[in-house]
């Protein structure tokens, strides 16, 4: 066998690698570009109030986490903070002394919590010491909490967030009027 033949056979073969290759990239960059393998929740906040009686109203938040990607999400903390803001009071504006800003205040701090510590489920593995939940892609997962909040709050600003991993996290913040 000549040289000539040597690479002819060699360019041959390696014709369909490199196509291969070349589909196997343009895959990659389409799946990191659509993010089929990575987290996608929809994260939404809903709330219900009922009375007042006595004094208080009970306010059901319902935590909805819709997975719409291809991976399983798992979670090990969702927290919930819950402010207010009394009836017939001035809404106060948030300070920022970096920047003039003009933001609601909600000074009256009545929630702040893991919400998964109060519900029942998850699973603990040998060796692990937090519960952990897990959604799976496709379903729509809600965490409902429920609260007493004074008669006398009449604007609730909920926010809750949870991570996805060590660096990023998710957050969804909604006001509400208490009636």
């Amino acid at each position: 066998m000549n040289l000539p033949e040597i690479l002819n056979t060699a360019i041959g073969a390696s014709i369909p690698v490199l196509i291969f290759y070349w589909g196997y990239l343009i895959k990659r960059r389409q799946d990191k570009i659509e993010g089929k393998h990575r987290n996608r929740v929809q994260f939404e906040l809903e709330a219900n109030s009922f009375g007042p009686q006595n004094g208080h109203f009970v306010v059901e938040i319902n935590m909805v986490l819709a997975n719409e990607g291809l991976v399983r999400n798992k979670l090990e903390e969702l927290f919930l903070t819950i402010k207010g803001i009394r009836i017939n009071k001035d809404i106060g504006l948030f300070q920022n002394l970096d920047f003039p800003i003009n933001i609601a205040e909600f000074p009256e701090k009545i929630v702040k919590t893991n919400v998964l510590n109060s519900v029942d489920g998850g699973e603990i593995k040998k060796g692990e010491d937090k519960k952990k939940w897990f959604v799976e892609p496709g379903i729509i997962q809600r965490f409902t909490y429920v609260v007493r909040i004074p008669e006398h709050i009449r604007f609730i600003l909920v926010r809750s967030h949870f991570k996805y991993h060590e660096k990023s996290k998710h957050n969804v913040q909604k006001m509400f009027e208490l009636q």
